[in-house]
């Protein structure tokens, strides 16, 4: 049955839409259902990354470990179509993953708003694509050989650019919730915050980044809970 959410619920028609399609995928695709049911979903936001329309998916810490697989090439599942109330038609939904799990998605339509019954779906076309990552080249020139010690702790395979005050940025450690250690061309490294929005300079050259995690002087986690607490 077709399910109407208020305003308040903005997440909640996005993971009922998400769980109604690998509900009905092949049995290959169940794990990421599994994943969504146990609560993986914190939030879904948009404005992040650059591609047109994209969602992206936030977690709960508690769930990532159970399923995260780190350094994983990005995927794309393809080849759903979703009905869209408004237009009176089936739309395509493209869902990325990352690191294992589910990471965003997109619905490709011309209109700037949709109402989707999720209740009729079309997967008889679907498939799961590996996607090359321009941006991950562009990002592993930047760092160049770094000591695995290092590369295990940040995320690069799962990087994107994005534009921001300070110029053009990659991403090197997803903080969650929409948050990001970046670095630029010039190797400086900073920390982006989503809400409020906020652009930090945090290092003005990635050997000392490298120094300070690798003395524990700077740690991902009272960096972020320090921004946000």
């Amino acid at each position: 049955m077709f399910k109407l959410f208020s305003k308040k619920d903005k997440n909640a028609w996005q993971i009922e839409m998400l769980k109604n399609v690998f509900t009905v995928m092949p049995t290959q695709y169940s794990i990421y259902l599994q994943q969504i049911n146990e609560g993986l979903i914190k939030n879904i936001l948009s404005g992040l990354g650059d591609i047109p329309g994209y969602k992206t998916i936030s977690y709960h810490p508690d769930v990532v470990h159970k399923y995260e697989i780190r350094n994983e090439e990005i995927s794309v599942i393809e080849g759903v179509k979703v009905f869209d109330l408004k237009s009176s038609r089936f739309i395509d939904l493209e869902i990325y993953i990352m690191s294992g799990m589910v990471s965003g998605y997109v619905l490709h339509t011309n209109t700037k708003k949709t109402e989707i019954d999720s209740t009729k779906i079309d997967v008889s076309n679907v498939k799961k694509v590996k996607i090359g990552n321009k941006d991950t080249e562009a990002l592993q020139n930047i760092l160049g050989n770094i000591p695995n010690e290092i590369s295990s702790m940040l995320d690069i395979q799962n990087t994107f650019e994005i534009e921001t005050s300070k110029g053009d940025l990659y991403t090197i450690k997803d903080l969650e919730n929409g948050n990001y250690i970046a670095i630029d061309k010039n190797s400086v490294i900073y920390g982006l915050i989503h809400n409020p929005y906020e652009v930090e300079e945090l290092f003005n050259n990635k050997e000392t980044f490298f120094d300070a995690l690798k003395s524990g002087v700077f740690n991902f986690t009272d960096y972020i809970n320090n921004k946000t607490s």
